[in-house]
């Protein structure tokens, strides 16, 4: 007797249904969506902030206004790519979670 092959990948199927977020999981997944995006927003900005610092004493010079170890533009600089970042990840996590996976998974 000939046996169906696809029968035999039914556990490789049912496989990735096992993974999906459940509907009471949407808020969840939109938060650490949004939570791994400002943690790497995060670290970029401290990264840029400590270049930032290093070579301040290099363009203190051309810098008239504000002065090259003043805290203020720093941290606005960071708390607005953090904002950005957070926008930014927030309507497309949002958006993920309305999709209904099984729907999704059907049609690949």
């Amino acid at each position: 007797m000939r046996r169906n092959p696809s029968m035999s990948r039914a556990s490789e199927k049912r496989a990735p249904y096992a993974s999906l977020p459940k509907p009471h999981d949407a808020w969840s997944v939109v938060r650490m969506v949004v939570r791994q995006s400002a943690w790497l927003a995060g670290i970029g900005a401290a990264l840029g902030a400590g270049l930032a610092l290093a070579v301040a004493p290099i363009f203190a010079h051309q810098m008239e206004v504000i002065k090259p170890y003043d805290w203020l533009p720093y941290a606005a600089t960071a708390l607005l790519v953090l904002a950005a970042a957070v926008a930014a990840s927030y309507a497309p996590a949002r958006r993920a979670v309305r999709i209904d996976p099984v729907r999704t998974v059907r049609c690949d």
